[in-house]
């Protein structure tokens, strides 16, 4: 289906956000450091995803920004990747403080 279809058809103007609630954001990473540069959410531009990789990699977990605007966890559950999963246990191996930003 289409997005422009589903948007088409919600049945109210809350389900059509619902359909376009999220995130798309490009970044780089240096070191331990993943930091966002541009985001569909302005306000997510210059944070860093503080990256929290199990073992396994089933499980991860980025920082985000709470309801509130305070600082919170999201955790994901993978269910595909592809490349080599070492790296991400690398990256996020030690300290991933979770740090405000401008």
């Amino acid at each position: 289906a289409r997005l422009s279809d589903g948007l088409a058809a919600a049945p109210s103007l809350a389900a059509a956000r619902e359909l376009v609630d999220c995130e798309i954001s490009f970044g780089h990473v240096i070191g331990r450091n993943w930091q966002i540069e541009r985001s569909s959410l302005p306000y997510r531009e210059g944070a860093e995803v503080a990256l929290q990789w199990t073992p396994g990699g089933q499980r991860c977990s980025t920082a985000d920004i709470a309801a509130d605007g305070g600082l919170a966890r999201r955790n994901w559950e993978v269910v595909e990747s592809e490349g080599d999963e070492a790296a991400f246990a690398v990256i996020s191996a030690g300290e991933t403080a979770m740090r405000p930003h401008a």
